[in-house]
C-alpha cells in the first residue's frame, strides 16, 4: 500500500493532512486514557482484597495492623495454662532444648535444664560463689533480656507501625522493637541488658500473626540464675503471637550462644491483658546483707 502524498500548495490536500495528524492524536490519547483506567482499576481491585496501612516506609497488612493496637496496654504474667498456648509451644523446632523455669520456678543447683554447657560455662560455674547473691552489692544488679523476659511481672506494651516499646516493672527496665527494616548495628556499637531488637511480622488472617523479634548486642547476664552467664554473643529470638480473643499473649524465645552451650535453648511464657499500670521497682538493696 502506498502512502498518499499531500501537495503542500494544495488547500484541500492539506486539510486532509491536518485531520489525520488529529486522528493520530486522538488515538494515541484515547490508548494512554485506556491504559490509564485499567491501571487505576486493577489497584483499587488490589486495594478491595488486600487492604494495607501505610505510614512512611511500612506496609501493614490488616490483619497486622490489628495486631498492634490489640498489644498495646498493660500484659500481667499468666500462671494458668491456655489451650492456644499449649499448641503454639508445641511448634518449637524439633532439637531445641525446652527450659522450664519461667515466672516464678527456678531450677535447683546444678540443674541446667539439659543444656550441654560449654568448659566455659563449667569453669565459670565452678569458680561461682553463690553466696554473692545474698549480698547488697549483688541485690539491684540488672538481669539481661533473657532472663527479665520470663520474669513473674508485669509490663506495659506501647507500639505503632514503625516502633514498640516495653515498659518492665522488673527492675525498670525498658526495650525497644524497631520495625522499620534496619537492620542490626554495626559489630563494635555498644551492648546493653536489653540489647538491639529489630522485628518483622510474619502470617495473615486466615494462618495467624506473629511478631518476630532478633535481638543481639546483649550485655552479659545471668541466663539461669544458676551459676553462669550467657556470653556478649547471646542472640535471641523471640515469637509472639496474640490468642483469638486478643485477650492473651504468647511468647517463644529462643536463643542462641555457641561459647556457653550447644544448639539452642528455648523458654515460653504468656501474659494476660488487664487494666493496671506497671509501678516503680524501686530495688531496695537492703534485701542482700
Amino acid at each position: 500500500m502506498h502512502k498518499k502524498k499531500y501537495n503542500p500548495y494544495n488547500q484541500q490536500d492539506m486539510s486532509e493532512a491536518r485531520q489525520l495528524v488529529i486522528s493520530k492524536v486522538l488515538l494515541v490519547k484515547f490508548k494512554l486514557a485506556l491504559i490509564l483506567l485499567i491501571t487505576v482499576s486493577s489497584n483499587t481491585l488490589k486495594a478491595a482484597t488486600e487492604p494495607v496501612y501505610k505510614t512512611g516506609n511500612s506496609v501493614i497488612a490488616d490483619a497486622q495492623l490489628a495486631f498492634i493496637q490489640k498489644i498495646s496496654g498493660y500484659w500481667a504474667p499468666r500462671f494458668v495454662p491456655h489451650p492456644e498456648g499449649e499448641v503454639f509451644l508445641k511448634s518449637l523446632p524439633e532439637g531445641v532444648i525446652y527450659i522450664d523455669d519461667t515466672g516464678g520456678a527456678e531450677l535447683e543447683e546444678g540443674d541446667y535444664a539439659g543444656l550441654k554447657l560449654t568448659q566455659r560455662a563449667i569453669d565459670e560455674i565452678k569458680e561461682y560463689d553463690f553466696s554473692q547473691e545474698l549480698t547488697s552489692e549483688f541485690a539491684c544488679v540488672q538481669p539481661s533480656a533473657p532472663l527479665y523476659m520470663q520474669a513473674p511481672f508485669p509490663m506495659e506494651w506501647w507500639a505503632d507501625n514503625n516502633l514498640m516499646v516495653l515498659k518492665m516493672e522488673y527492675f525498670d527496665m525498658y526495650r525497644i522493637i524497631h520495625l522499620d527494616g534496619r537492620g542490626h548495628t554495626p559489630e563494635d556499637a555498644p551492648h546493653s541488658k536489653s540489647g538491639h531488637s529489630i522485628g518483622h511480622f510474619v502470617g495473615g488472617a486466615r494462618v495467624g500473626v506473629e511478631l518476630l523479634v532478633d535481638t543481639d548486642h546483649l550485655s552479659s547476664g545471668t541466663l539461669l540464675n544458676n551459676g553462669f552467664s550467657h556470653s556478649n554473643d547471646m542472640q535471641m529470638i523471640e515469637r509472639f503471637r496474640l490468642s483469638t480473643d486478643g485477650r492473651t499473649l504468647f511468647s517463644l524465645q529462643i536463643y542462641e550462644d555457641p561459647k556457653v552451650f550447644e544448639g539452642r535453648a528455648a523458654r515460653f511464657i504468656a501474659w494476660d491483658k488487664k487494666d493496671d499500670y506497671v509501678y516503680p521497682y524501686e530495688c531496695d538493696p537492703t534485701f542482700g546483707k
